[in-house]
C-alpha cells in the first residue's frame, strides 16, 4: 500500500513541521499545489510563530522574506522581513538555502531539510524545515510557506534526522 501523501514524511520529527505539512495538504485537496489565496494564518495560530512566507521573484529569480514568525525572528542574527535572499551572503546564489528554495519552485513540490544552525542562540545546533509551494491564479509558484523549528544538540543528533530532499 502506498503511503498517504497527506501524512508527513518520517524525516519531519517536529510536531510543528508535521502540522504545517498536514495543513498544506488539506489546502491542496485534489490540486497539485494549493493557492496562496487559500492560505489563512488564522487556521494555524499554534504554529504561526514558526512560519515564514517567502515571495518568489522573477527576472532574475530571488526570494523576499514577507513574513517572519516571532519564534524564528527572535533567533536570527538580523532582521529578514522585507529583504531578499540575495542580500545575505549565506542565503544567496550558491548557498544550500538558495538551492532548496529554487528546488521548491522548479520541482513544484515540498522540500524538507535539516540545516546547521548558525544563529546567536547557542542552545540550538540545527534546524528542521519544510518548504511548501503556493500558487497564484495562473498556477505560478509565487510564495513559499516555510516552517522552521530550531533543535538542541540532543534533538539534532537524533538518528531519525534526515538530509534535505524533495518529497
Amino acid at each position: 500500500m502506498a503511503p498517504d501523501p497527506a501524512e508527513p514524511p518520517d524525516t519531519l520529527t517536529s510536531s510543528v513541521t508535521r502540522e504545517a505539512w498536514r495543513y498544506w495538504h488539506a489546502l491542496r485537496g485534489e490540486r497539485p499545489i494549493p493557492a496562496r489565496s487559500d492560505f489563512d494564518p488564522a487556521s494555524i495560530t499554534g504554529i504561526l510563530p514558526h512560519v515564514m512566507l517567502i515571495e518568489v521573484l522573477n527576472d532574475p529569480i530571488d526570494f523576499r522574506y514577507r513574513l517572519i514568525g516571532t519564534y524564528v525572528d527572535e533567533r536570527l542574527r538580523e532582521r529578514y522581513t522585507g529583504r531578499r535572499a540575495r542580500e545575505f551572503a549565506d542565503k544567496g546564489p550558491g548557498s544550500r538555502l538558495w538551492e532548496q528554495l529554487c528546488r521548491v519552485v522548479e520541482e513544484r513540490r515540498p522540500v524538507v531539510s535539516r540545516l546547521r544552525y548558525t544563529g546567536p542562540d547557542d542552545r540550538f545546533k540545527a534546524a528542521e524545515e519544510v518548504m511548501l509551494p503556493l500558487t497564484d491564479d495562473r498556477d505560478r509558484i509565487t510564495t513559499i510557506f516555510d516552517t522552521l523549528v530550531f533543535l538542541s544538540e540532543q534533538q539534532a543528533d537524533d538518528p531519525a534526522a534526515g538530509a534535505a530532499g524533495a518529497v
